[in-house]
């Protein structure tokens, strides 16, 4: 089992990754971005979780979707691996955050 932080918890159910940058799928999976100008190339993988980044999408959510892609892995695994994608795809500026209002 994977322990997290209150802080990390809090930002998994309450904040939504939102893309920026112009994106497409091609048929075979691979994603497509153009950042700053630049074209960039995803794997399946991080497409799917650039694809979910719409701002909708908690990071919850988007590890649910992965791990029904791969229900070998391990929950705690994709939780990092996720998370790992998504800074990285802050830092390259094509992503950043909406933070859900507390009800």
């Amino acid at each position: 089992m994977l322990l997290l932080s209150k802080e990390v918890r809090q930002m998994i159910e309450s904040e939504r990754p939102r893309a920026i940058c112009p994106f497409r799928i091609e048929p075979e999976g691979m994603g497509l971005a153009i950042v700053k100008g630049k074209l960039r190339y995803m794997n399946k993988t991080s497409s799917l979780i650039y694809s979910l980044s719409d701002g909708r999408h908690t990071v919850r959510d988007i590890v649910d979707r992965i791990k029904e892609q791969y229900p070998e892995v391990d929950e705690g695994t994709l939780f990092v691996d996720v998370l790992r994608m998504i800074r990285e795809l802050q830092h390259l500026g094509m992503l950043n955050w909406k933070t859900i209002p507390d009800e």
